[in-house]
């Protein structure tokens, strides 16, 4: 895993982020994604999913995987562990993948690095 500072929405690579359990993506980066076109907010709502569930969405040369979380550590780790097995179902090597619940959700970043390298840690 390396971090980098880049602009997540110009990033030509899967990406990965957090959307709460209404889909709305009204607000943060999910709703920067709809306003791009990248996600679509229709598509999300229809599927109704459970908190910790990964909805897909695939596009030529690239996955978006949206992750639905709460506002918590434990919420995350469940959906990084879905997340985990979805990727490498997928065969998925490479991710971008912003600070996630650290925005709105006001998670804190070291926590969430720690997470995702102790759950992705045996994995390409």
């Amino acid at each position: 895993m390396s971090e980098i500072k880049a602009d997540l929405l110009k990033q030509k690579d899967n990406m990965v982020h957090c959307i709460s359990a209404d889909c709305k993506a009204s607000q943060g980066i999910a709703d920067q994604m709809v306003k791009k076109g990248l996600i679509g907010r229709e598509m999300l709502q229809s599927v109704h999913p459970e908190i910790t569930d990964v909805i897909s969405t695939t596009y030529p040369g690239r996955t978006i995987y949206n992750l639905v979380t709460k506002s918590n550590y434990k919420s995350l780790c469940d959906a990084l562990t879905t997340l985990k097995k979805v990727i490498l179902r997928d065969r998925i090597k490479t991710l971008s993948i912003p600070k996630l619940g650290c925005g709105l959700d006001k998670l804190q970043w070291y926590r969430v690095k720690q997470m995702i390298s102790y759950i992705f840690k045996d994995s390409d």
